[in-house]
């Protein structure tokens, strides 16, 4: 398996590349009045509107730093439950450290041994040569009714927000 490594806070992530549509440079996006402060905005992703989240202020309480490091990962949510019909939710992750992808032997994910919740976003991790990997579970970075408002904005919003 292929992850993408990231950095929040001081730790490494992973996230499974088979969820990952597009790795951008960190670009403007429209911000959004009244939002949690991790929402950083809507990105125009080839015509449509997709929230964008501050993946280290939603675990750390400090905004990305904006470097060379720096991207837009535009991950599909749904990717783990597509059948034949079911459409996409797309959702942009702000990250720092953004600099490589790793080849991950299935056989070596472990679980954390950390079971806070049935809904943490990190639920295995791997030893790499030289530090421990966190992999992001996508399907709980963000709450199920989140997906269906991310789903209603890539219908109805896409002509309306960034054309103004």
């Amino acid at each position: 398996m292929m992850f993408l490594l990231i950095t929040i806070g001081n730790e490494r992530y992973g996230i499974d590349v088979s969820h990952v549509v597009k790795v951008i440079p960190p670009v403007a996006v429209k911000e959004i009045p009244c939002t949690p402060d991790y929402i950083s905005g809507l990105l125009n992703f080839h015509g449509h509107p997709i929230p964008v989240i501050d993946i280290n202020y939603l675990y750390v309480q400090q905004p990305v730093s904006i470097y060379l490091g720096s991207r837009i990962i535009v991950v599909d949510l749904m990717h783990s439950k597509k059948e034949e019909g079911t459409e996409s939710i797309l959702l942009g992750i702000l990250a720092e450290g953004v600099t490589e992808a790793i080849h991950i032997d299935q056989k070596s994910l472990v679980n954390s041994g950390i079971d806070m919740t049935d809904r943490s976003f990190v639920n295995r991790v791997v030893m790499n040569d030289k530090e421990i990997i966190q992999l992001v579970n996508l399907a709980n970075l963000v709450p199920d009714q989140w997906k269906s408002k991310i789903l209603q904005a890539n219908t109805l919003l896409a002509d309306e927000v960034l054309d103004q």
